[in-house]
């Protein structure tokens, strides 16, 4: 057993010198903003956004991709949660806000 810790004591000895090594290395972070569902009602939706995020259209986001209901979103109110996140509230649009449920195309 004494044998071997000296035998390491030796190779440490060897493999170590008494010199400083610096490393170099460049680094690069992107931040994408993100949202999850955070409530979803028959009548309204609610969004965890990062701070200060208010996607105009839900539909986009790739995290949220077959999460969310077909109908038109209406972003309806933004507010501060706990944490710094943003709370996004929207609204189903419906045909009484203007929309008939198509689209025509001329």
């Amino acid at each position: 057993m004494t044998r071997s810790k000296l035998l390491f004591t030796a190779l440490l000895a060897c493999a170590a010198p008494a010199q400083a090594v610096t490393f170099q290395a460049q680094l690069s972070l992107t931040v994408r903003p993100v949202c999850e569902v955070a409530q979803l009602g028959a009548q309204s939706l609610t969004l965890r956004c990062t701070h200060d995020y208010r996607p105009v259209n839900p539909h986009a986001l790739p995290e949220l991709a077959g999460r969310l209901p077909a109908a038109e979103l209406l972003l309806t109110a933004s507010r501060t949660a706990p944490g710094g996140a943003t709370l996004n509230e929207y609204a189903f649009r419906t045909a009484a806000q203007g929309w008939n449920g198509s689209v025509d195309f001329y």
